[in-house]
């Protein structure tokens, strides 16, 4: 059976919500920079937080034509292959809720959502 519905905490929710207002881009395409934000940095994260009061998606809308792409990240990510429920109810709910976080970081500290992408694609300088 495929799970189709994946919820979030209601702090990451409340997290969607500020990069919303202040983005204007939909919760989903947020959703699809937060995991990507959050894949870019190599540490592994386990949430602690399994508190799912927030808002709910459809796993066709949040990941489209990524799904295949994200779970197979998120596999070698983690060193191991995922059955279709740890996938969804392990590491994407927290890279999703993690990268949230991370985002909405980035964005402060930026001003724009776009200076944010703009610092996050240039060339990262080595400490030599």
């Amino acid at each position: 059976m495929s799970i189709v519905k994946l919820r979030i905490s209601a702090k990451a929710s409340e997290g969607l919500r500020r990069l919303k207002h202040k983005t204007s881009m939909t919760p989903n395409f947020l959703c699809r920079f937060a995991v990507c934000r959050s894949l870019s940095d190599p540490q592994y994260v386990i949430q602690e937080n399994r508190e799912r009061t927030g808002l709910e998606f459809n796993r066709h809308t949040l990941t489209g034509d990524l799904d295949a792409a994200l779970r197979a990240l998120l596999s070698a990510k983690q060193g191991s292959g995922l059955t279709e429920e740890d996938y969804l109810n392990g590491p994407l709910r927290d890279e999703l809720e993690r990268g949230i976080g991370l985002l909405w970081r980035d964005v402060q500290n930026a001003g724009t959502f776009e200076a944010a992408l703009l610092a996050a694609l240039e060339p990262k300088k080595s400490a030599t």
